[in-house]
């Protein structure tokens, strides 16, 4: 029984990572115009840009993996934000801050999967991310 709960926690690790890396994607390539603007925190931009750079699935051109400092500079210039300086450090000291009351964007992510499926995931995308004039 605990192998079925610890297998199925797995799975939802991986399709919490499988979305965020899709919609960080969709974020690298959407370029300055797409209309996308990002109401979350720029602290939990920095996290899910993060948990896409680990899985080394996000590519550039040339087919090698995007460089964390490379994806943070497309997408932050595709949503018109201001680059932080050293953003690495920056997700580095909010991860060590965060405590029980205070989840990362990958938490709440996750426990909104696992309560609501892809519903949950929507509710999540759309408090952080809108299209303008979509309002």
């Amino acid at each position: 029984m605990i192998e079925v709960n610890k297998s199925n926690d797995r799975e939802l690790d991986l399709r919490v990572k499988e979305e965020i890396t899709g919609v960080v994607r969709e974020l690298a390539c959407a370029g300055a115009a797409s209309g996308m603007e990002w109401r979350g925190s720029v602290t939990d931009l920095l996290e899910l840009l993060k948990v896409a750079y680990v899985t080394g699935t996000v590519l550039r051109g040339d087919g090698l993996p995007m460089m964390f400092s490379e994806l943070t500079e497309r997408v932050f210039g595709n949503l018109e934000l201001r680059m932080v300086s050293n953003p690495y450090s920056r997700v580095q000291r909010a991860e060590s801050r965060k405590g029980v009351r205070c989840q990362s964007a990958q938490e709440r992510l996750r426990m909104l999967m696992q309560t609501s499926g892809s519903e949950g995931a929507g509710r999540f995308w759309t408090s952080v991310l809108v299209r303008r004039g979509s309002e």
